[in-house]
């Protein structure tokens, strides 16, 4: 299984009774070669500042500036998408409410890896 840099995208929408959550659960990943983008969809409540403390405190966590406002789920997961280097060779998708247990990236890039032996294309 390769080491690979896992970007991992989430949009988020007044989600600060979760995000702290959220976000601490990816930085005790197993798998540790990761960065986490994270897009604010206009919230009204506190998620904005989690944002900020969590990405003065790691660098792996990147603040994608909302640009046009609030876009609604499907355009800003796109937003997201589309700041997201172009060789990012392995890309995951988060809700800001989710947690995710500690194997979830790992167990992903080897069943990822696993599919890619299979077959051509992604």
């Amino acid at each position: 299984m390769t080491q690979a840099t896992v970007h991992i995208a989430c949009s988020v929408h007044n989600n600060d009774l979760y995000l702290g959550e959220f976000i601490a659960s990816v930085q005790q990943q197993t798998h540790r070669d990761w960065v986490l983008w994270l897009r604010d969809d206009g919230s009204t409540d506190g998620s904005a500042a989690i944002i900020a403390q969590a990405t003065a405190s790691d660098g792996r966590i990147r603040f994608v500036p909302d640009g046009p406002g609030s876009l609604g789920i499907t355009r800003a997961f796109a937003w997201v998408l589309d700041r997201i280097p172009d060789e990012a060779a392995h890309i995951m998708f988060a809700d800001a409410d989710d947690v995710w247990l500690p194997e979830k990236i790992a167990l992903l890039l080897k069943a990822m890896d696993a599919a890619e032996r299979l077959a051509d294309g992604p």
